[in-house]
């Protein structure tokens, strides 16, 4: 059983970074934009380089 645990984490790992990561960052761009996507341009622009910096952060992650 030990043989193969690094092939699950392994797995795990992928599916984490893969499907997990990206999901919650989709989700944090849909809330912030239903949230302050209707007030102001300067929210929408602050939002914007948020959301940027995250995708970069996921990608150097990944």
């Amino acid at each position: 059983m030990t043989l193969y645990r690094p092939f699950y984490d392994s797995v795990s790992k992928k599916f984490t970074d893969r499907i997990i990561l990206p999901t919650i960052l989709l989700f944090y761009i849909i809330a912030n934009y239903q949230i302050f996507g209707k007030f102001s341009i300067l929210l929408k622009e602050k939002t914007a380089e948020t959301v940027f910096l995250l995708t970069e952060l996921s990608a150097f992650i990944l």
